[in-house]
């Protein structure tokens, strides 16, 4: 199975974004309040889920999220300088 890209990431999310409005019974909209707000209510998850179960902080899963991110944008950079 291949690595998905960073569109396929993108997809999965907006997938994920539009669930996260529908179950909120919203209008879908892709603002940034949007995404904010996924982002927050995923960290409340994880506060009150995995805190619970692994003693796991949210704030960093933040950052491994972003430690992540970044390294995904890399490698993408560097597959097009080749």
């Amino acid at each position: 199975m291949r690595e998905p890209t960073n569109n396929d990431r993108a997809k999965h999310a907006e997938r994920a974004l539009i669930a996260f409005q529908e179950a909120k019974k919203e209008v879908i909209e892709m603002t940034e309040d949007e995404v904010v707000d996924l982002i927050a209510d995923l960290l409340h998850f994880a506060n009150i889920h995995l805190k619970t179960l692994y003693g796991t902080n949210p704030i960093d899963l933040l950052s491994s999220a972003k430690m992540h991110f970044e390294l995904e944008t890399m490698k993408a950079i560097k597959r097009k300088v080749k």
